[in-house]
């Protein structure tokens, strides 16, 4: 949670350290839209969605974000489509920070194709099976190395617009009706994924920290050696000193 302050703290720097701003770069969630990419299918089933009206696909494509680590190099996404004809609005599903079995958001998206809803749950960096196997000091969507998570951050949401170019061609997709849904860690990348991506038409975040500034600043969380680890590493100036 407190690595959840530390990105969010990044992003509200300028607010933060009035009247010094932090440059922003207009370009910093560019990517080659165009650029063709090989996606692979397969179908999916587990046990913790179950239950007739839908069926599933296992989804994996290129990451538009080349890393040193070839696992998290490649998106995985799970794609629950209703049994009716379509084409469906469908809800990007963004997870929860270092799932181990997905269980509640497979659940989530087996019931949004029930309502007749498609779901696609995207792997986010680093999580479930994109963890390098041998682990790595701080090589995490949440680090301790903040420059490292700024670039994961990143990398998530341009893997959810990569989605979004995806989806939007398949002919049992309605482009006009997608959204971005998100529990914990996915509930707040959900609102930089619309934020950025204004194809995401509606908006759904569930547990994620509404004022992450105001969490550390009134009840002094995360631990002030982490505090201090934040401010070195130059992402907002000192308020200390």
């Amino acid at each position: 949670m407190f690595l959840l302050l530390t990105g969010l703290l990044c992003l509200a720097g300028a607010a933060l350290a009035a009247p010094q701003r932090v440059a922003v770069d207009p370009h910093f969630y560019d990517y080659d839209a165009r650029a063709p990419f090989e996606v692979t299918l397969e179908p999916f089933s587990t046990l913790y969605a179950t239950g007739t009206g839908f069926h599933a696909l296992r989804v994996t494509f290129p990451s538009p974000v080349t890393t040193p680590y070839a696992v998290n190099n490649t998106v995985t996404g799970f794609l629950f489509l209703p049994d009716t004809p379509g084409p469906h609005p469908v809800m990007l599903v963004e997870h929860e920070w270092l799932p181990t079995t997905l269980a509640t958001e497979f659940e989530q998206s087996a019931s949004l194709a029930k309502a007749g809803i498609a779901a696609f749950l995207i792997i986010q960096p680093y999580s479930y099976n994109r963890r390098p196997l041998l682990r790595v000091e701080d090589v995490e969507l949440l680090s301790g190395d903040v420059h490292q998570m700024v670039g994961a951050l990143r990398q998530a949401v341009l893997d959810a617009q990569r989605a979004f170019d995806w989806l939007e061609k398949r002919p049992d997709i309605d482009p006009t009706r997608m959204g971005v849904s998100g529990i914990s860690l996915g509930g707040v990348l959900a609102p930089l994924i619309a934020g950025v991506d204004r194809r995401a038409r509606v908006l759904v975040t569930i547990g994620g920290v509404p004022d992450s500034g105001g969490l550390k600043f009134e009840f002094d969380y995360p631990p002030q050696d982490v505090i201090a680890e934040i401010y070195r590493s130059g992402c907002i100036p000192d308020q200390q000193s």
